[in-house]
């Protein structure tokens, strides 16, 4: 089984022959499964270059979204995360990981954006969770660019559950001998 993952390609028309060639590189490794793990590009019409780039794979195609792919611009981001990336990521021929599993054989595979819950901050650090909240703004595009009406720690736990559920299901599942886990974001 042959699984490719690429995340953070932040497609730019700029450097297009670049995209191109890591997209001519993909296809030459004849993967069995290709695993976009978010921030494809922004603002959506970037979104949709960077995965047609992809559109003569022959594989299973995969999709993770990144904190970049939701930043808004002529959408908001709830309405990214909830309709116009999942319709843009089948449009393009893939699988909207976040949704639901891909099983390859005895692989399962699961996924998720994963999102800040402020635990893995560092514990030398005289910060703490309501601290980072507070300061995100100062050192973190996503406070001034990702406008959904949720906070960090109940989009991460909204994340977690989500994928716990699909994960005890791959686990649960007699067929499935392997699990392959693609987050964007650590989620613990």
């Amino acid at each position: 089984m042959r699984i490719l993952v690429a995340g953070d390609l932040h497609y730019q028309p700029t450097t297009r022959p670049a995209y191109v060639e890591f997209a001519a590189w993909v296809r030459d490794q004849a993967p069995d499964c290709f695993i976009l793990a978010g921030d494809v590009g922004h603002p959506l019409r970037l979104f949709r270059r960077g995965l047609d780039l992809f559109a003569g794979l022959a594989c299973h195609r995969l999709f993770i979204a990144g904190n970049h792919d939701l930043y808004c611009g002529e959408h908001d981001s709830r309405t990214l995360w909830q309709r116009i990336l999942p319709q843009a990521v089948q449009d393009a021929g893939f699988t909207w990981l976040e949704e639901t599993t891909c099983q390859l054989g005895d692989v399962g595979i699961c996924g998720t954006l994963g999102w800040y819950d402020y635990s893995a901050r560092a514990p030398h650090l005289p910060f703490d969770a309501a601290d980072y909240r507070r300061i995100k703004p100062i050192f973190n595009h996503d406070a001034d660019c990702i406008n959904w009406p949720w906070s960090d720690r109940a989009m991460a736990r909204y994340l977690a559950r989500g994928f716990a559920s699909r994960l005890a299901a791959l686990e649960q599942n007699p067929t499935v001998g392997r699990i392959v886990v693609v987050t964007h974001m650590p989620i613990f």
